[in-house]
């Protein structure tokens, strides 16, 4: 079942078997209960201490939302507060102009919960054959077989392993698989085929695949991810 609201995808994963497992949501209260400092994070928050589905799920949907990625190098340039260097620049003119990554990838700044960037769902040719169906498990259409939602790309030079399945540990290994290694088949995106159809070859070469990878470095928002809000709760405790 889709979820039409961050409240209610929140608690998807405290009751997903494979993450959290809790089979009955209606048990989570309690159990938050029998840990004395949520009394006090819940008077403070809503004026009494009373601990509900409702308020745990608008709790962690208002945190989610506060985390935003907009103070990277990249983002200062817009703001006409940065430069890139000569290699950065020379990656960023292949992002959009040889290569096209911005056809699919958006660097605009993100709110994280909204970070996965386009609504899209596209295959870009990990396999000749889908080992996870991906969106065609979801639609029952093969057409769909081996595609995934495209992510935004701010933070993505410290968000790895990449791909849906982390099989790739490295950015150099992402940049390889657009270079040489996307596979064929029925529901390849168009913009990764050749004009024969067949699965596109890029040929990025190393100083290109340099010039890449020191712009995807711009896109690392160091002030969010060194803000003492989102550390370790307790620590602060």
């Amino acid at each position: 079942m889709d979820s039409t609201s961050l409240e209610d995808l929140i608690l998807r994963p405290v009751n997903n078997h494979v993450e959290m497992g809790i089979s009955d949501l209606s048990t989570l209260p309690d159990k938050l209960s029998g840990l004395s400092y949520y009394a006090e994070l819940f008077e403070t928050a809503y004026g009494d201490n009373e601990i509900t589905l409702e308020r745990i799920s608008e709790s962690m949907a208002s945190f989610v939302e506060s985390i935003t990625a907009n103070q990277s190098k990249f983002d200062l340039v817009q703001m006409e507060l940065a430069t890139l260097s000569g290699q950065e620049q020379y990656g960023l003119t292949l992002f959009d102009s040889k290569y096209n990554c911005r056809s699919c990838h958006t660097l605009a700044p993100t709110i994280y919960y909204g970070g996965l960037g386009s609504a899209t769902f596209v295959n870009i040719g990990l396999d000749a054959v889908a080992k996870d169906r991906g969106a065609g498990a979801v639609s029952g259409n093969t057409a769909d077989d081996g595609k995934f939602r495209i992510p935004n790309l701010h933070n993505i030079a410290i968000t790895g392993p990449y791909m849906h399945d982390g099989r790739f540990t490295t950015l150099e290994q992402v940049i390889d698989h657009y270079s040489h290694g996307i596979n064929t088949s029925p529901s390849l995106d168009p913009r990764l085929k050749d004009v024969n159809g067949n699965a596109m070859r890029m040929n990025i070469s190393a100083d290109e695949k340099a010039a890449l990878i020191a712009f995807l470095n711009t896109l690392t928002d160091t002030k969010m991810i060194t803000d003492p809000k989102f550390s370790n709760p307790f620590k602060i405790r």
